[in-house]
């Protein structure tokens, strides 16, 4: 999320945590600051995720003039790896519930991987898993 993003988010809370506390506000406003709180937030989660995809596009755009592709390996905490792809798939449709199971205590807290590629797949697989769910819920976990 952005500077922006984050400082607009943050006066629509304060705006509707204020009004929160007047008794005459319609409950339609509340509500309405409240979707435009989720709108900003599922914005902010898709146009970071839209980035990545045009630098996978460019990147694979050297691959056809014959450049190497190569990833870009780091230590990652697999949480931190899974945060952006769920709230992805959770702001697309946020009716629908997206259980996340904590990871296993045997499974190791870290990898090595290209965490834009790793956020992709992840992001794939839960995007087709709730695509062709039984509507209302998915649960994801790691083994």
């Amino acid at each position: 999320m952005t500077e922006g993003h984050k400082h607009i988010m943050s006066m629509l809370k304060d705006v509707r945590g204020r009004l929160l506390k007047i008794p005459e506000v319609p409950e339609k406003l509340l509500l309405d600051l409240e979707d435009a709180e989720c709108t900003l937030d599922s914005t902010s989660n898709l146009s970071h995720f839209m980035k990545m995809s045009i630098n996978r596009c460019i990147e694979y755009s050297h691959v056809r003039e014959h450049h190497p592709l190569s990833p870009n390996l780091v230590s990652i905490k697999l949480a931190d790896a899974l945060r952006l792809p769920v709230a992805c798939v959770t702001s697309i449709d946020p009716a629908h519930i997206l259980e996340v199971k904590p990871l296993p205590s045997d499974l190791c807290t870290h990898v090595m991987a290209d965490v834009q590629w790793l956020q992709e797949n992840i992001l794939l697989l839960l995007s087709n898993a709730v695509k062709y769910s039984n509507p209302g819920q998915t649960t994801l976990s790691l083994r």
